[in-house]
């Protein structure tokens, strides 16, 4: 027992030795504490630059290129438009392929000053690639990014946060680089966001279908419907589009109705819809036990890239 102690005395000696003389077998202590929480406060000062957390609406943005059409993802809060750009991301860069630089951050869309803008830039094609879910900190404010069919420009994708669309108001508004997008002389393609049983209660869902409504689509604009997490519902015929129409039109009640012909010769030539519509899925996604909050749900993409064919091809946009 005596000798036991000794050689455990030894042990913490050479652990805890930090003098000059100390022996060169001194072993390093490791610490295996996981990193602290972090507070919301810390999420939302690496999530938003200063500016944004000032005033989003004196931000100033600049879109050099008036004729590539802006595709823009519409939808509120926890909708998934994060995910279902990475998710496209991946299907660019194989469709279109990486060495051909397919997806690229648009850098000058935000002031230079933006240090904050310019690192979402810089990692967002690596967010595509890694094996989790967005965390806190890796959270996407608002950018443009240019997709490229071998160096020629197929459209321009706007990503922004839900609440810049959406923050639960009954009367809709938005921010100024909105208004300063919806301004430029490119054709736009609203991609709606909507999802079965999304929303506390039937009144979320009426203000969300009034934000939708509220937007001011102007002629030459095109509108997709967008049906994400189409997976959670594999029982009901989950590539059925005109079964999440029907069950869409129920919940969300008259959102499809501003984007309806009512002239019966127009419907006879044209048909009813003045609108696409697509179900989409980004993947599969697993809640771990990580303490990272960066780490918390694994994302499985998947292979097929049926859904993003869709989506895809319901977009009118001559060179893809």
């Amino acid at each position: 027992m005596a000798d036991k102690q000794q050689q455990t005395g030894n042990l913490d000696a050479l652990i805890e030795d930090d003098s000059p003389n100390a022996s060169p077998n001194k072993i390093e202590r490791v610490n295996h504490t996981p990193p602290p929480a972090k507070t919301a406060e810390m999420v939302y000062n690496e999530t938003y630059s200063e500016a944004e957390q000032h005033d989003v609406n004196n931000i100033g943005v600049t879109i050099p290129d008036n004729e590539t059409p802006i595709v823009i993802l519409f939808g509120a809060p926890s909708m998934g438009k994060t995910m279902a750009l990475l998710r496209l991301i991946r299907f660019f860069n194989e469709k279109y392929g990486t060495n051909a630089q397919s997806v690229v951050p648009e850098y000058v869309f935000r002031p230079e000053s933006d240090i904050h803008y310019s690192a979402m830039c810089d990692r967002l094609n690596s967010l595509a690639y890694r094996d989790y879910a967005p965390g806190p900190t890796d959270i996407i404010s608002f950018m443009l990014v240019k997709i490229y069919n071998n160096g020629v420009p197929v459209c321009q994708i706007l990503e922004a946060p839900g609440e810049h669309y959406f923050d639960g108001s009954p009367e809709p508004h938005f921010p100024t680089y909105i208004h300063e997008i919806m301004g430029t002389p490119n054709k736009k393609i609203w991609v709606f966001f909507v999802e079965k049983g999304w929303g506390k209660n039937q009144n979320e869902r009426d203000c969300y279908k009034r934000a939708i409504h509220g937007i001011g689509i102007k002629d030459g604009d095109d509108v997709v419907f967008l049906f994400n997490k189409a997976d959670k519902f594999r029982n009901q015929l989950h590539d059925d589009v005109a079964h999440f129409e029907r069950e869409i039109e129920q919940q969300y009640r008259g959102i499809f109705d501003p984007f309806r012909r009512t002239n019966r010769l127009e419907i006879l030539m044209f048909g009813r819809d003045k609108y696409k519509k697509v179900c989409f899925s980004s993947g599969t996604f697993t809640r771990t036990q990580q303490p990272d909050p960066d780490k918390a749900e694994r994302w499985i993409p998947g292979t097929d890239n049926r859904y993003c064919e869709n989506f895809w091809n319901a977009l009118d946009l001559p060179n893809k």
